[in-house]
């Protein structure tokens, strides 16, 4: 893997990240946080020549590395996620993790990311062939092992089954759990809505009647909800209301009580399967929904789903809220929303917005807002340092003056002056790591003829896009759309970077900045 390096500034961004326990205080080769950093700013100065330049500092002071809930440690793996770091840098591994486990799922996490991992006095460094070649192997053993543990787990649950004993998970309506005899047992209250699904279903043939049905008479959930489509769907396909433990596609006698006859239960499931053929699943369509998962009703909150109906033999696509969907047409006042012809004029808009330079502009503004305000209180707080570094260099002339005007001053002077230096040494860190983060914030603040241009193509690389693609492009610059019945209101994302590269290129790194709302008349 060749070092990914920032394009802009051709370096390489160096990650430090430092740890110490209070059980390991006394640890001679890093008794402290700074004599941890001390090193690997060493190497990281070593390292100049080839373009390493330290990105932050992220130090966890009194954590444990029994695990990853550690706050620097995840600010850390935040910024690799923004791909801000190219390295990270640790004294030894054991600062990082303790854990097989999490030493795993990090090495992977860095994989997927592209970072490299160096420890400064281990020879385990990923930016050359031995330390890639370590870490494969790594990556491979955690594979297996990963694969052994849920083998071990699913023969057991198989072994389980086979001998008519819940799994666990979420309880299902009718029934308790008795934790003495390890079994599930009626609960008579609920039973009599499971019997109640059944008889219905078998008397309307439909769960959106079912539904209905219940929402009606007060009836709810095990969680005290409403009863939706899926839940009675599922309830209906569930062998274990007829005395059975299904796992892994096979069905086998439980050890509880049944709440449903065996004979009632197999009828239902005939009226399931012949429903299932008369109305096909979406998932059979072969029209890919440019909006899939971004919609959302603007009278409920709820998502829209896809669907279809057939009118003369011909197919109509459309979204449709999910309440009206799970319950019934009463349940929302939002009406079904024509599929092609939405994805079709959502496109043309993002198209206009590349020509208004007026909303481009509010869009920019909007995206730039939190990150100059930053940047602002950055500043202010670099001016204070500045003033305050210059008030100790003032303090410390006029001490040596002192010096000057008489050659054996005394003890007391001397221990003043290195005391306002070393103050002033701190002053001066700390200022260094507000420049530090103001460059950060400053490289994500984006300019008019970026955003101009990454609208621009996204309109002109559209056609060309497979379908896919097209969805996934549509998700770089969209974050919700809103739909009313007489207006859409769309907000984007922060914009990508689609003026830096090829715009295809670029589809796996979606935005995560929240951003600017455009009202569409419908």
């Amino acid at each position: 893997m060749k070092m990914k390096k920032n394009k802009k500034k051709e370096v390489v961004r160096c990650a430090v990240y430092t740890r110490v326990s209070t059980e390991n205080q006394a640890e001679k080769d890093y008794s402290s946080l700074e004599s941890q950093k001390e090193h690997i700013l060493n190497f990281i100065k070593s390292q100049k020549f080839e373009g390493w330049e330290l990105f932050g500092v992220y130090e966890d002071a009194g954590f444990s590395a029994a695990s990853l809930d550690r706050p620097e440690l995840q600010r850390m793996l935040r910024d690799i996620r923004k791909g801000l770091i190219d390295v990270v840098l640790v004294y030894k591994i054991d600062r990082l993790t303790r854990s097989h486990k999490d030493f795993y799922y990090l090495i992977e996490f860095f994989d997927k990311y592209n970072v490299e991992l160096v420890a400064v006095t281990q020879k385990f460094d990923t930016t050359n062939a031995m330390g890639r070649l370590l870490r494969g192997i790594m990556l491979d053993f955690a594979q297996f092992e990963r694969e052994m543990t849920a083998e071990r787990t699913r023969d057991k649950m198989k072994a389980r089954a086979k001998k008519g004993l819940w799994n666990g998970g979420c309880l299902p309506l009718g029934y308790d759990y008795d934790p003495e005899n390890k079994k599930l047992i009626i609960n008579p209250k609920e039973a009599k809505i499971v019997k109640f699904i059944f008889e219905t279903y078998l008397k309307e043939g439909s769960i959106s009647k079912v539904v209905k049905a219940l929402n009606k008479r007060g009836y709810k959930t095990k969680n005290g909800k409403d009863f939706i489509y899926t839940s009675i769907r599922h309830i209906l396909e569930n062998p274990i209301y007829a005395g059975k433990i299904k796992y892994s596609g096979e069905i086998n006698q439980g050890n509880h009580e049944a709440i449903i006859d065996e004979i009632i239960f197999e009828e239902v499931q005939r009226m399931l399967n012949r429903n299932k053929k008369e109305c096909k699943s979406i998932k059979q369509n072969k029209y890919d929904f440019l909006l899939r998962g971004l919609l959302r009703c603007g009278y409920c909150g709820s998502n829209l789903t896809t669907h279809y109906t057939v009118k003369n033999g011909d197919r109509f696509f459309y979204y449709k809220c999910t309440r009206i969907q799970h319950r019934d047409k009463t349940a929302c006042l939002s009406k079904p929303l024509p599929g092609k012809e939405f994805d079709n004029v959502m496109v043309k808009s993002i198209g206009e917005i590349a020509q208004d330079n007026r909303l481009l502009k509010r869009i920019l503004k909007r995206s730039n807002h939190v990150v100059l305000n930053e940047i602002e209180e950055l500043r202010k707080e670099e001016i204070k340092f500045e003033k305050e570094i210059e008030r100790k260099s003032e303090e410390i002339r006029k001490l040596l003056n002192l010096f000057l005007l008489d050659k054996n001053p005394p003890i007391e002077v001397r221990e003043e002056v290195n005391k306002r230096s070393k103050e002033k040494e701190e002053l001066e860190k700390k200022l260094e790591e507000i420049r530090l983060k103001i460059r950060r914030r400053e490289s994500t603040v984006i300019d008019f003829e970026i955003i101009k241009k990454g609208f621009e193509g996204f309109y002109k690389v559209y056609p060309s896009l497979e379908p896919k693609e097209r969805q996934t492009l549509a998700r770089l610059f969209m974050k919700e759309v809103k739909i009313f019945n007489d207006k859409v209101d769309v907000e984007f994302l922060e914009f990508p970077e689609l003026a830096h590269q090829d715009p295809v290129q670029i589809l796996k790194e979606p935005s995560i900045r929240g951003g600017e709302s455009y009202s569409i008349d419908r």
